[in-house]
């Protein structure tokens, strides 16, 4: 995809993700290819390396909400990925949210040949893990969409937390894995590793390797994948206690500041 001319823009936004802040613009992106090529100016603007990927808005609910036709993806970068335990600095001005997800890590490279089967992707997946992905919103307004605004917008990412990797994942039924969220102590919300339009984390995954969102980079051995969240979108604050449940995967934990 061609890249616009909105690298102030897209340094303005990585500063805001960065400092806890907003932008007020009137330069917003108004169709997709638009989205992704902010979000890619946006990335090299980070300076950072892109260590995995996250999907969004897979569920129909989602897709609603954020007014797509598909899913989308955007990168994970270094320095926002972290171990369970980790405490999470959040900005309210952001709109700080929550997403219970399955995270998928690569041994492998996967084609980007728009042929990957789920059997490819099986043999690339070298473990399975729960995980938080902490989003935040950086536009001040989102007058195009909420979609669009989020892609362009670092895909909407602020980090994301992952628990203990399960290597022995092939044992299990990868569409069954259950994902319960608790916050201090007050159990909101509960999904299962089906709850995706695709019906499983590897199927996400299979759709991803398939789109047209995939940057020149590919998917690539070492990646991290975040495969859509099974239980919402929950609002955080500082102060909070959080807690996922992920069955045979264990627990991932995190407090907010």
């Amino acid at each position: 995809m061609t890249t616009s001319a909105n690298a102030s823009l897209a340094r303005e936004l990585w500063s805001a993700r960065s400092t806890g802040s907003v932008v007020t613009t009137d330069k917003h992106p108004a169709s997709l290819e638009e989205a992704y090529a902010l979000l890619a100016e946006v990335t090299e603007a980070t300076g950072k390396h892109v260590v995995g990927y996250k999907l969004g808005a897979t569920t129909e609910p989602a897709l609603g909400m954020m007014q797509l036709e598909e899913p989308f993806a955007g990168p994970l970068l270094e320095g926002s990925c972290f171990d369970s335990g980790h405490q999470a600095t959040v900005h309210s001005v952001n709109n700080p949210g929550i997403e219970t997800e399955f995270v998928l890590g690569l041994k492998q490279d996967i084609p980007t040949d728009g042929e990957v089967t789920e059997d490819v992707v099986r043999q690339a997946v070298g473990w399975v893990a729960g995980g938080f992905e902490i989003i935040g919103a950086r536009f001040a307004e989102m007058p195009t969409g909420r979609g669009l605004c989020t892609i362009g917008d670092g895909a909407g990412n602020h980090m994301v937390i992952t628990g203990s990797p399960y290597e022995d994942w092939a044992q299990l039924d990868i569409a069954a894995l259950p994902a319960t969220l608790t916050i201090n102590g007050e159990a909101k919300a509960s999904g299962f590793s089906r709850d995706s339009l695709f019906g499983s984390p590897i199927a996400m995954l299979t759709w991803f390797a398939n789109s047209n969102t995939v940057p020149a980079r590919g998917i690539k051995a070492g990646d991290i994948i975040y495969c859509g969240t099974c239980t919402g979108l929950t609002p955080i604050q500082s102060g909070d206690a959080i807690q996922a449940d992920f069955g045979v995967l264990g627990t991932v934990t995190t407090t907010v500041s």
